[in-house]
């Protein structure tokens, strides 16, 4: 059985604009440079959003960890900031949106407008510029670095958190719920949902794994597809440790999905979002595509 979730009549999120708060932490580092920062970001821009933006969210603690870690170059911040100012953000969002739940009608959905960090490697490496957050049902943040075409990666990052928000409001099922095989499903399908909307935007995450590992990495993931062990879960999502391949989970998950719809081409996103993890995984009939 899923969830109820309310949905917006018009399709339309609350926007909730960050990067005044933003600014505010900036001037408090440039005023006293020994002050710690961490203090000065939950001050002035976590605390005065965390009700609308974060509170009650189901990833509520692991998305804070993740994604609310201050920008230590208080200066590049700012300058990201002063060139976000120029572009209509709001009515890129919006109109964003307006593709999104066309495709997969969804819940309510706050949308959190940060500047991102520019010296973050993702996100300004994969991500190119437009990386995001998804805390729960309904509750989004984009960091953003206007990088060179940034505006054009807008439709690919909310597509993908828009449709983390949707699957958490169906297949979230409490505490449980947080385990490797849900977080794999729920990586691949938010790519596929990508890939089908913007299609000439790269997800390169997903292709990360060389030629004769999946095998290998798949079956260094079975023993522990039921763990909620943060530690795990991360390690073999994000790679890097013990060999694993960068984002491997990514690619894992997005193989999984795949294979699931090449079994069954008629059914849409609305229809698979709800599936059930495992009941996607076994009809998947997921085998590896290399080695």
């Amino acid at each position: 059985m899923t969830k109820s979730t309310p949905t917006h009549p018009s399709n339309s999120p609350v926007l909730v604009p960050g990067l005044d708060s933003q600014l505010r932490y900036v001037d408090a580092c440039r005023a006293d440079p020994a002050a710690d920062k961490r203090v000065l970001h939950k001050k002035f821009v976590a605390d005065p959003h965390w009700t609308q933006c974060v509170a009650g969210g189901e990833l509520e603690k692991w998305a804070s960890i993740r994604g609310l870690a201050p920008v230590t170059n208080v200066d590049a911040l700012a300058t990201a900031i002063a060139e976000l100012k120029k572009h209509d953000i709001d009515q890129l969002v919006r109109d964003t949106f307006v593709t999104v739940t066309a495709l997969l009608p969804g819940p309510t959905t706050t949308v959190w407008i940060l500047a991102g960090d520019p010296e973050d490697p993702f996100t300004v490496g994969l991500a190119g510029g437009v990386n995001g957050t998804t805390v729960g049902t309904g509750r989004i943040w984009l960091h953003l670095v206007p990088l060179p075409g940034w505006k054009d990666r807008i439709l690919a990052g909310v597509a993908h958190e828009y449709h983390h928000s949707v699957f958490l409001a169906h297949n979230y099922k409490g505490e449980a719920s947080k385990n490797l095989l849900n977080y794999l499903i729920m990586e691949g399908e938010a790519c596929v949902f990508t890939e089908i909307l913007a299609p000439n935007n790269p997800q390169p995450w997903t292709q990360t794994i060389p030629a004769g590992q999946e095998r290998q990495v798949w079956e260094a993931m079975l023993p522990h597809l039921d763990t909620s062990s943060e530690e795990i879960m991360g390690k073999f999502i994000f790679g890097y440790a013990d060999g694993l391949p960068p984002m491997c989970g990514y690619g894992i998950g997005y193989a999984i999905v795949k294979a699931y719809l090449a079994r069954h081409p008629a059914v849409g996103p609305r229809d698979w979002t709800i599936v059930e993890p495992r009941e996607l995984l076994a009809a998947s009939g997921y085998a590896f595509q290399s080695g």
